[in-house]
């Protein structure tokens, strides 16, 4: 994923993918790293098409949630 990064950002932001073994949750600090491609994980997702992620706003911790760009690749 790729997002601008900013102390007004959320430091605690839920991206939930939607992997083969069910929704698992990656928390991203996006006041930090931004500007640049940072990995959620490798994940094994079923065939089809469906969403495959979610970006959500619902956090413990304060700012703005942003959802900026997703790169999905094969490996």
């Amino acid at each position: 994923m790729w997002h601008p990064g900013s102390s007004a950002y959320n430091s605690a932001t839920p991206h939930v993918v939607y992997a083969k073994s069910g929704a698992q949750t990656v928390t991203v600090d996006q006041r930090t790293g931004g500007g640049a491609w940072r990995s959620l994980g490798t994940f094994t997702l079923t065939v089809g098409d469906r969403t495959v992620l979610a970006v959500s706003r619902w956090s413990g911790a304060t700012g703005y949630v942003v959802a900026d760009v997703v790169r999905i690749t094969r490996v």
